[in-house]
C-alpha cells in the first residue's frame, strides 16, 4: 500500500523542480538543533573534550572507510543538558530525544558523485553515538569471515549514471511523467543504507501539487521505498 503524506510548505515561491543533467548528487543540510540560552557552538572540533573526539574520529573512519579522507568538520554544539532539564522537567514534550553533543561533517568529492552531504552525529557525554545519517559498519566496507585478521574490501557502488538509467526507467515502466523530476542524496535508516530518492512531479492543481517519491539503494540500484506526498503551497 502506498503511503501518503501531506507537507504544508508556507512560502512565497514555487517549489522548481527541473529535469537534472549533472549526475553529480547532494542531500540536503541538517543541521545541529539549538537549545536557546543553554546551547554552546563549536566552530573547531578541537573544543570538544578530548574523549568526544577520539570515539567521533574512530566512528567517522569506522563508517566511511577511505571516505574519512573526504570529510570536513562543518560545525557543532554542545548543550548543557542539566541545565536545560532542569528549568524545562516535561521531556517527553520534546518529542525527540535530546543529546550532549551534536556534529556536522561536509562529505563532498565529485569523484564519488557527490556535491555535497552533511553528515550528523549525536552523542551522548560518554561519546556514545546516539543517532547518525548515514549508514553503519558495512556500508562504505564489509569484512570477511574474522575482522581482527582479514582486510576489509570495498563495497562496489552503482555509477550516479547508471543510478539516473534506473530510476527513469522505473518511472517510465509505471506511466510517470519523467520530464520534471529532482534527486536527492538520503539515508534510509530501515536499510542502513544511503539510496538516490527520485521526486517525480505528477500532478499540479492551483497551489498543491503531487509527487511520486523512489528511493533506490546505492549499493546494488534496486528500488528500497516508493510512496507519494502531497504539498501544499500557501502564499
Amino acid at each position: 500500500m502506498k503511503r501518503i503524506l501531506l507537507i504544508i510548505i508556507l512560502t512565497f515561491t514555487t517549489l522548481n523542480i527541473s529535469s537534472q543533467e549533472n549526475k553529480i548528487v547532494e542531500g540536503r543540510f541538517n543541521p545541529v538543533t539549538s537549545f536557546i540560552d543553554y546551547s554552546e557552538f563549536l566552530e573547531d572540533v578541537d573544543e570538544a573534550p578530548e574523549i568526544i573526539k577520539i570515539n567521533l574520529e574512530l566512528y567517522l573512519k569506522v563508517i566511511l572507510g577511505d571516505w574519512f579522507d573526504k570529510v570536513t568538520f562543518y560545525e557543532g554544539l554542545i548543550v548543557d543538558l542539566d541545565g536545560y532539564f532542569k528549568e524545562n522537567p516535561l521531556a517527553y514534550k520534546r518529542g525527540w530525544l535530546a543529546t550532549k553533543y551534536q556534529f556536522v561533517y561536509l562529505l563532498s568529492d565529485e569523484n564519488i558523485g557527490i556535491s555535497k552531504y552533511y553528515i550528523k552525529i549525536d552523542m551522548d557525554q560518554y561519546g556514545q553515538i546516539i543517532n547518525c545519517n548515514w549508514p553503519s559498519k558495512d556500508f562504505n566496507y564489509t569484512y570477511s569471515f574474522d575482522e581482527k585478521t582479514t582486510t576489509p574490501f570495498q563495497n562496489d557502488f552503482q555509477s550516479n549514471e547508471l543510478m539516473f538509467e534506473n530510476a527513469l526507467k522505473w518511472a517510465e515502466d509505471n506511466f510517470i511523467t519523467t520530464d520534471k523530476y529532482s534527486v536527492e542524496l538520503t539515508f534510509n535508516k530501515e536499510e542502513n543504507t544511503m539510496c538516490f530518492t527520485f521526486k517525480f512531479l505528477i500532478e499540479k492543481k492551483r497551489n498543491r501539487k503531487t509527487f511520486r517519491i523512489a528511493e533506490f539503494n546505492w549499493l546494488n540500484g534496486l528500488k528500497v521505498a516508493d510512496y507519494t506526498i502531497m504539498e501544499t503551497t500557501v502564499y
